[in-house]
């Protein structure tokens, strides 16, 4: 599921058009699902392009402002060397 499918509350669509098309492949082609009927997967309960670190996000702006700062001088020196 994506983020963008979570996010912007397309996920039951998604789930129910993945549910028919499983079903449509089962009664097509019983013999490829062995146990029992496909399932579509669950709908997680969160979705990340970037998940954040597992300390959990920035506490204030300034704790951004370090990474800011970082890219900076990165783009600084880059730019002097030219």
């Amino acid at each position: 599921m994506t983020p963008e499918n979570v996010h912007y509350v397309k996920a039951e669509f998604v789930t129910n058009m993945r549910e028919k098309v499983l079903l449509s492949a089962f009664e097509a082609h019983p013999g490829r699902f062995v146990s029992r009927i496909p399932n579509p997967p669950l709908v997680p309960d969160s979705v990340w392009i970037n998940k954040p670190k597992s300390q959990g996000l920035p506490a204030s702006p300034d704790d951004h402002g370090m990474t800011l700062n970082k890219y900076s001088n990165f783009v600084t020196s880059v730019s002097h060397n030219h």
